[in-house]
């Protein structure tokens, strides 16, 4: 078994089609499909450094946060869908609806972001002045 000396960030898991994400580096994503023993790399580059991963809960999508944007790729054509804007200065919360049609983020800058995804790929409604910055969130 080989052990490598980089940090692992947050893994992200998917129940239904049996994966498993995590990030290695800023700018490398794995994802794991345990039932298979495989690995995929859906992308080769990416955009400024990876903060958090999500799945899609019922289609086979897989979203990509970078600082300021995220990414919505198709696994299964291994293309890229969508790519919403947040803006905000530095994203650091993610997590997708359990229907899948919104998204939030939270950012380091006091700002939670809620995205439909049927509508645009700018949020559709922007909170500020949050408390406190968001390091986690939940639907």
């Amino acid at each position: 078994m080989q052990q490598s000396q980089q940090k692992v960030n947050p893994v992200s898991s998917h129940l239904v089609h049996n994966k498993l994400t995590m990030i290695a580096a800023a700018k490398s994503v794995l994802i794991h499909q345990i039932s298979k023993h495989a690995t995929q790399s859906p992308f080769r580059k990416t955009q400024g450094q990876v903060q958090r991963v999500a799945f899609h809960p019922q289609k086979p999508h897989f979203f990509a946060a970078t600082q300021r944007y995220v990414r919505i790729y198709d696994l299964a054509a291994q293309k890229l869908v969508k790519s919403l804007q947040s803006g905000v200065k530095w994203i650091s919360a993610l997590d997708v609806h359990p229907g899948g049609d919104h998204l939030i983020i939270g950012s380091y800058d006091k700002k939670l972001c809620w995205f439909d995804l049927d509508l645009s790929n700018k949020p559709f409604r922007t909170l500020r002045q949050v408390i406190i910055c968001l390091v986690g969130g939940r639907y």
